[in-house]
């Protein structure tokens, strides 16, 4: 509950660029969609994700696991440190920048590297949703 209230105060300090709850399909889905949506790229890294006490979690949980609890954020780089202030440390992690690129380039904890392209996964996103 304390996450939620705090999202709410800064989303009502006009913190906050874009919000996804993660829920079915994971991360994965929730990144997918933001980036549709906007038309632009994203750089994440896996190991800057927090996880609890530390274990090694593979990239495939990392990816796909569903927990309605988390929300992926995009916030403006200029108000970053004050977004940051209305959360504990191990309430959030920095996992990725916005990228002019149309593509998302995923990096593993231990450093191999993967991407899709937004046009195909809008084609296939739309493809699926209304031609069934």
């Amino acid at each position: 509950k304390e996450n939620y209230n705090n999202f709410i105060k800064a989303n009502r300090d006009k913190l906050i660029s874009s919000a996804i709850s993660v829920g079915i399909g994971g991360l994965a889905v929730a990144l997918s969609k933001m980036s549709i949506a906007s038309q632009k790229g994203l750089k994440i890294n896996f190991s800057n994700i927090n996880t609890i006490n530390n274990n090694e979690i593979d990239d495939n949980h990392i990816l796909f696991s569903e927990s309605q609890s988390r929300i992926v954020v995009t916030v403006n780089s200029l108000k970053k440190n004050k977004f940051e202030s209305y959360f504990k440390k191990n309430q959030l992690s920095l996992i990725g920048r916005v990228t002019k690129n149309k593509k998302i380039v995923f990096t593993t904890a231990n450093k191999d590297q993967f991407e899709i392209g937004i046009d195909l996964l809008n084609n296939k996103y739309k493809r699926d949703l209304f031609n069934k």
